[in-house]
């Protein structure tokens, strides 16, 4: 068996709630042959007919109605798992900071206080002491 791709499943789902392969092409920006094909394919894989294609009239099989929902939670799950990617708590590690004593005393605690509060499961590693001695450290790695 092939692999069933996230456009073949948001094509199901969308021709199954506009009950047409035009508007669900306009909806996913795309063309109707190209929305055809998604279902065409889908329907072969799954060896499975999800649509009654009557004349002028689309609708969902018992199979294709069993299956809307699980098209459905498979579709939310990505969105869940997309979503999950930029929530800051996964951030996690060490960031190293090398600070003047000037900056210690005016808005590092503020800063630093926002950062735990943001990221909590980064370790910050700081190293406090003049300019001149924190510039080559900096630039001895590689960074410009």
């Amino acid at each position: 068996m092939g692999q069933i791709t996230v456009k073949q499943l948001e094509a199901f789902v969308q021709v199954a709630h506009l009950a047409s392969f035009h508007r669900a092409a306009e909806r996913l920006n795309t063309t109707q042959p190209n929305i055809s094909t998604r279902i065409s394919a889908l329907e072969s894989l799954l060896g499975l007919r999800l649509f009654n294609r009557d004349a002028g009239s689309l609708r969902l099989t018992p199979t294709g109605r069993t299956m809307l929902p699980c098209a459905r939670a498979v579709l939310t799950a990505m969105d869940g798992f997309v979503a999950a990617a930029g929530e800051d708590h996964l951030f996690e590690g060490a960031l190293r900071l090398g600070v003047p004593e000037m900056i210690v005393h005016s808005w590092l605690g503020p800063f630093l206080r926002a950062l735990k509060d943001r990221f909590p499961a980064i370790d910050v590693e700081l190293t406090v002491d003049l300019s001149a001695n924190l510039s080559p450290s900096l630039f001895s790695r590689g960074w410009t």
